[in-house]
């Protein structure tokens, strides 16, 4: 699925509604460029991955104090990409599972 931004301006909204919290405007955009680009790289991205990734990160953010607003409630750009560090790293389309490699002594 193609989005616009703003049909992703929604899920953002949605998300915001669901968790109960605000988010900066760097905050919506370090949400929403990752899936623009994507598309904009011929990558397809699916409606439930978009949903499910952005709730995940709003809801992680939200479980930790904002290191620049100093709450849970107002969520920065910098407590997104905490969030993106603390589901690292199976977030379609932000990242994809880390492979587990074996290292050698």
């Amino acid at each position: 699925m193609q989005f616009s931004t703003f049909e992703l301006e929604q899920v953002v909204d949605d998300m915001e509604t669901k968790h109960g919290v605000s988010l900066s405007t760097g905050a919506r955009q370090s949400l929403i460029i990752p899936v623009l680009e994507a598309q904009s790289f011929g990558s397809t991205v699916s409606n439930h991955d978009v949903e499910r990734s952005i709730g995940r990160i709003i809801e992680a953010a939200s479980q930790h104090e904002d290191p620049l607003s100093g709450n849970r409630q107002q969520i920065t750009a910098v407590a997104v990409a905490r969030a993106i560090h603390l589901k690292f790293c199976n977030i379609p389309p932000f990242c994809s599972p880390v492979r587990q490699t074996k290292r050698t002594p």
